[in-house]
């Protein structure tokens, strides 16, 4: 808690200094950041827009993660997310 209270205060300096570009440094050690899937959406609408078929067919392993969301790496990205409610 000490360790979190101080690395808030340092932030908020640089905040106030206009010196904050990215996830501050002071926090990495303490909290994962987030990462980022948005490609893995955006590699199966690319292969949709480019495709000629007038019917697209899905294996139920493609429909589990396109349409319901279940990748192989959402436990993971809802375990380091619910750090930040």
């Amino acid at each position: 808690m000490r360790q979190m209270q101080g690395a808030c205060e340092m932030v908020i300096e640089r905040v106030q200094s206009g010196k904050i570009k990215a996830f501050p440094r002071e926090f990495s050690n303490l909290m994962q950041i987030p990462t980022l899937h948005t490609a893995d959406y955006e590699m199966a609408l690319k292969m949709l827009e480019m495709s000629v078929d007038t019917v697209i067919k899905l294996e139920p392993e493609d429909f589990d993660q396109l349409v319901l969301g279940n990748w192989s790496w959402k436990e993971q990205w809802n375990t380091s997310n619910s750090r930040y409610l």
